[in-house]
């Protein structure tokens, strides 16, 4: 009696034993009652079906936890900021009518610290003012904000003036250089 295709796949899909059996295999219990060989042969492919899974299982669990995590990036280097690079203006200069009036920092203004004000530079920052005629220069802190005449870019206290020789002319146009560190600064004056 012959078996059509879908049938022997069927019995394979349901249970070793039964294909075991329908391939031939006798399910004769020896003398002392143990099973057949076709039981023998189907208890030990199930046994090392379930071996191989619970191995593949298992490998597949301890894979993930064994693959190292991705190196920590380096720290970022911190990078001094570059101080802004020397421009021209024109400065002009202030003198006794401002005289222990209030800046912009909240400091008596005094014409005889060296200090400037500007409308652009940010307040506290040192800057490097050289008269370009007289090659002359003077480091001022920038306390203020100002001046506001059209084209000026620079106030200078009058002790900064005539530091550089502009305070006979009243409007110069002198070089402005940022200085990099807050030691190299004219110390605040004290209230």
């Amino acid at each position: 009696m012959r078996r059509s295709t879908e049938y022997w796949r069927a019995s394979f899909a349901v249970s070793p034993l039964k294909w075991l059996t329908a391939s031939g295999a006798t399910a004769v219990k020896s003398s002392d009652g143990r099973p057949g060989i076709a039981k023998a042969i189907a208890r030990s492919l199930s046994i090392a079906l379930s071996a191989s899974m619970m191995l593949v299982m298992t490998s597949c669990g301890t894979m993930s936890n064994s693959i190292p995590p991705p190196p920590m990036p380096p720290p970022p280097v911190a990078m001094r900021p570059r101080p802004a690079p020397s421009h021209m203006v024109k400065a002009s200069w202030y003198g006794n009518e401002f005289s222990h009036h209030r800046t912009a920092t909240g400091e008596k203004f005094d014409p005889n610290h060296l200090t400037a004000a500007s409308r652009t530079l940010p307040l506290g920052s040192v800057v490097r003012v050289t008269n370009p005629d007289t090659g002359r220069s003077v480091k001022v802190r920038i306390n203020d904000r100002g001046p506001f005449k059209h084209g000026v870019g620079l106030d200078l206290s009058r002790r900064a003036a005539k530091t550089i020789g502009i305070t006979k002319k009243g409007v110069a146009r002198v070089k402005v250089t940022p200085v990099s560190g807050a030691s190299e600064a004219p110390a605040a004056p004290p209230d």
